[in-house]
């Protein structure tokens, strides 16, 4: 194999690839977030954790 044929082929090789994930990057439907079906509310009760204990942190601030 010449250096020419290797450049080329890896050249093509590369477009293909870039192409290949700007495709499917693209569709909308492969973007969309997980929603987990186990755990509907652990997003809220993880910021709802969250909120509680910058709570009891301002609370022992004051305190101190």
């Amino acid at each position: 194999m010449t250096l020419s044929l290797a450049l080329a082929l890896n050249a093509i090789a590369d477009v293909a690839l870039l192409g290949g994930l700007g495709w499917f990057m693209s569709r909308p439907r492969k973007l969309t977030p997980h929603i987990s079906a186990r755990h509907p509310g652990h997003r809220l009760s993880v910021i709802h954790g969250e909120a509680q204990r910058a709570e009891r942190q301002r609370e022992q601030q004051i305190a101190a």
